[in-house]
């Protein structure tokens, strides 16, 4: 059964990606081995050098890996570029100004609910391929699926739409209405009480 989007979450968003002065790309999540910030440090690390000032990554969580990752940032001499903002129970918020979502799930992914947040925000979406993620995010519809660990993919992901707003707008509005329409609570809802009318009355045909 998927999850469901409550859209209210989602209303008076004028999502505007690819349009700011720095490129903000947004990540949450548990700072653990359930999710690869690693990866995603090391890809600020890598536009930072080439693209001085392009860039900001907002990194939303807790967890025992975070001191961890900020030693990673530090050294990778990025610490500018990756702003660590601890756990936050509406991430709604910090997706009014972004430009990309991004989410690296080294063991795999249900239904990340936080792909469907930046997707309802109008937020073109990078991701890992596979599980979850690759049954929400159509591949270079309302986003793009990198292999796991490929910090090459996926800085030059995020290069190729720092430098197209108007793809950015495309995947971006593409992926709300996915989320919007097919995904919304009232979709699972109404998919839900689908199933159980079916149920009850095969039963009642059986004679149960």
């Amino acid at each position: 059964m998927r999850n469901g989007f409550d859209e209210r979450r989602a209303a008076g968003f004028q999502a505007g990606p690819g349009t700011h002065e720095r490129f903000r790309c947004v990540m949450a999540g548990s700072m653990s081995a359930h999710k690869d910030f690693a990866t995603l440090i090391d890809a600020a690390a890598m536009l930072s050098k080439v693209h001085p000032g392009r860039f900001e990554f907002d990194l939303l969580g807790n967890g025992p890996d975070r001191s961890r990752l900020e030693e990673r940032a530090r050294s990778a001499g990025c610490p500018g570029a990756v702003v660590f903002h601890g756990r936050k129970d509406d991430v709604m918020p910090f997706l009014r100004n972004a430009d990309a979502g991004v989410l690296l799930s080294p063991k795999g992914e249900g239904m990340s609910n936080f792909l469907m947040e930046c997707m309802a925000a109008g937020l073109p979406v990078v991701c890992s391929a596979g599980s979850g993620n690759s049954e929400l995010v159509r591949d270079g519809v309302d986003g793009w699926l990198v292999p796991q660990r490929d910090v090459p993919a996926l800085a030059g992901r995020l290069l190729a739409l720092s430098s197209d707003p108007a793809r950015c707008a495309r995947a971006g509005a593409s992926g709300r209405a996915r989320i919007l329409g097919e995904f919304s609570s009232r979709s699972m809802v109404e998919t839900t009480l689908s199933i159980y009318n079916e149920a009850i009355a095969r039963r009642a045909a059986h004679g149960c």
